[in-house]
Order: C-alpha cells, then sequence, then structure tokens
C-alpha cells in the first residue's frame, strides 16, 4: 500500500571503550580467564572495541597474565605508552586498572584523543575553551574570574554574585611566568593558592612513591605474582613524548592549585611549574584573604564556597592508590 510506512532502525552506535569492575572477583580458573574473558577480549578487537577490567585482585590478574588474556606486566606498560603517543591499535587482550576511575579516566583521555586527531575539537569544545574565548574577549561584560568561578562552582550565579566578583582585582596578583619557570616548590611554605589565567601549570610526579608503588613483588608461598598494576596509573604515561612521563597532571585555565596546603597550612607537598611561555595565574595570599574577609565579606563567602567545590571535585576525580 502507498501509505504504509517503512520502519527505519535508528543506527546503533557501538562503544569505543568498555570497561568492566571484577573488583568482587576473588577467584578465577584458567578454563574461564579463556574461554570468557579471552574470547570476549577477541571479539571486542574484531568490532574495533577495547576491553579494559578495573579493580583486579593479584591472584586474578596472575591467572589472566600467565594464560595471555592479558598482556605480561612490562607489555601493558609499553602498550599504553604506544596508544598515548597517538598509535591507535589493538592487541585482543583485557587490559588491567587498579582502580575504576583509573580506567575511565583513560578511556576520556582516549576518547578526546580520538576526536582531536580526527579533526572533530569543535564537537569536543570543553569548558576551558570557553574559558578562554571569555578570557580573551576584550568586550565581556564581566571580569575574567567570574567566568571561572561560575564554571568551577556549575551553577547560576545572580547578577549580584557577579558583580561581586567583578570587583575581586584588589585582593590578587597576576603573575607570569615563563615556560618550565617554578611557580612554587615541594617543601616551601604555602603562602597563597593560585588560580590559572592563560597557558597550564605542569605537577611533576613523585618519582619515589612512582618507584615504589611500580616495583613487582613475588609471593614466594604461594607461587603468585603481585604485581602492582601501576601500569594502569594513567599520570605515569605521557601525552607526546617520553619526558611528559614525569609529570602527574595538568591544571589548565580555570585550574586552582595549592589551595589544600595553603588552608591546610603545611608545607608544599608537591612542585608546580608553568608549562608554556607566558602562563598567567592569580595569586591569593593569605593577607588578601583577610583583608577580603574584613572588607567585603559577602564575597569572601563565594571565594570559600570555591574552594570547597574545588576540593569536592579534586575528591571526586581521585584516583589516588591506598
Amino acid at each position: 500500500p502507498k501509505n504504509r510506512r517503512v520502519q527505519v532502525k535508528p543506527k546503533v552506535m557501538m562503544p569505543r571503550y568498555v570497561v568492566i569492575d571484577i573488583s568482587e572477583m576473588h577467584l578465577l580458573d584458567a578454563s574461564a580467564a579463556t574461554s570468557c574473558f579471552g574470547q570476549l577480549a577477541k571479539l571486542c578487537e574484531k568490532r574495533g572495541i577495547f576491553l579494559f577490567a578495573a579493580g583486579v585482585l593479584p591472584r586474578v590478574e596472575c591467572m589472566l597474565r600467565s594464560h595471555e588474556v592479558s598482556l605480561k606486566f612490562e607489555e601493558e606498560v609499553e602498550w599504553k605508552q604506544s596508544i598515548l603517543l597517538n598509535e591507535d591499535k589493538q592487541n585482543g587482550k583485557l587490559i588491567l586498572f587498579e582502580t575504576l576511575f583509573e580506567a575511565l579516566e583513560f578511556s576520556e583521555r582516549l576518547l578526546i584523543q580520538s576526536k582531536s586527531r580526527h579533526g572533530h575539537e569543535n564537537l569536543m569544545r570543553s569548558d576551558v575553551s570557553q574559558l578562554n574565548s571569555h578570557l580573551v574577549d576584550s568586550d565581556s561584560s564581566h571580569h575574567k574570574l567570574t567566568y571561572i568561578f561560575t564554571n568551577i562552582l556549575r551553577e547560576e550565579l545572580s547578577e549580584d554574585e557577579k558583580s561581586l566578583i567583578d570587583g575581586i582585582g584588589p585582593y590578587y596578583e597576576e603573575t607570569t611566568f615563563r615556560g618550565g619557570e617554578p611557580i612554587f616548590q615541594k617543601d616551601t611554605h604555602p603562602d597563597a593558592f593560585y588560580i590559572v589565567l592563560k597557558g597550564a601549570v605542569a605537577v611533576p610526579r613523585d618519582r619515589k612513591r612512582s618507584e615504589k608503588i611500580a616495583s613487582p613483588k613475588v609471593l614466594s608461598s604461594s607461587n603468585l605474582m603481585e604485581l602492582s598494576l601501576s601500569s594502569s596509573n594513567l599520570m605515569a604515561i605521557g601525552d607526546d613524548d617520553t619526558s611528559s612521563s614525569l609529570i602527574s597532571s595538568f591544571h589548565n585555565v580555570g585550574g586552582i592549585f595549592g589551595y589544600c596546603d595553603f588552608l591546610l597550612k603545611r608545607q608544599r607537598t608537591f612542585h608546580a611549574y608553568a608549562s608554556g611561555d607566558s602562563t598567567v595565574v592569580a595569586r591569593f595570599t593569605s593577607q588578601s584573604l583577610e583583608t577580603m574577609k574584613r572588607d567585603d565579606w559577602p564575597l569572601y563567602v563565594i571565594v570559600q564556597n570555591l574552594l570547597l567545590q574545588a576540593s569536592l571535585m579534586d575528591l571526586a576525580n581521585c584516583t589516588c592508590h591506598n
């Protein structure tokens, strides 16, 4: 019949990365390892899907690696380094991660990298790029920090609140750094916290901690290898070259750093360096905050809410070990 409607099946989007949480799996035999996880990894490879497993316990890890369902520890480290260096290659193996958050963060990083590689930057337009557009736009109706505060607080500020933040100028100082120049050093007095206004700030890895995590241990009594899954530690792997493997994290435009040590009044627990020339940060000292508290209490409350929200975001995104 002419009036017959043709039903068009919606296009199904295949996932690119699949993460399974097996932290509750305490034991795994050889047949299950090969017939279940091994076959699943191979099926995913045929469909262009990367299969990741998170929360793997030592006994399960040993079974997966010894039966070649997963890569050997050293091979896994090399594979993750290569894929983050824009070498998009699959291996038909189950890739192991220590925590679910690490696996999800790794997947997110690969997704962003893939979109950038294929020229879809506009589809991945982030809050950082929007912040940049506001910060460089001379016709912006508000202070540059107003846009950053709004972005971090994740709520629409009232016009009165925006007007308060617009008057924040006297309470901080802008400092420009050259690439590689230290913003502050570890084990120094925390006299301020910082907000990135331009460029990015790099935080190096703690080498001693990294070496401690990465060292494999052998349980001689049970013939089981208790290999740390630190090869899955996203921050141990670089973006573009081997030198970036020394970087723990980056703070981009709108990023707040140095506030935990500042609030706790303890010595700095990490180094911070400008990752490129003309990096600009806003520096808030304890003295300026005291002045703000005395002279502009409503603005001081907004800043405290900002630091609280930044702390919550750090806790939510934490992939720390132990």
